[in-house]
């Protein structure tokens, strides 16, 4: 548990199963792309950050397991948006969220 502890400090990752509300942490200003692995205990994935030319960053949630419910996905810090199809995200999908600041 202690490890898994580290990885939540790390990136930020929360996620409210009550509100749907996914949220990471900023990446560092000099870093283009980040990859991070994410977990709520009954499904589990990947989220990637990659910064657009336009200053926006692409949030990009993969389910690699299970179902996720999202309705807003919010870089701390940063900004936050709503998927274009809110809702239930099942294993093998990834979906897709330009946040600007």
């Amino acid at each position: 548990m202690l490890a898994w502890g580290a990885i939540l400090a790390l990136t930020g990752f929360h996620w409210s199963g009550v509100t749907g509300v996914f949220t990471i942490g900023t990446m560092d200003s000099d870093t283009d792309t980040v990859n991070w692995p994410w977990s709520n205990g009954d499904s589990w994935g990947t989220v990637s950050q990659r910064r657009t030319a336009s200053g926006a960053i692409t949030v990009s949630i993969a389910v690699a397991h299970g179902t996720l419910a999202v309705t807003t996905v919010r870089i701390d810090g940063w900004g936050s948006n709503t998927p274009a199809h809110p809702g239930p995200v099942h294993a093998g999908t990834t979906i897709h969220v330009d946040i600007a600041p």
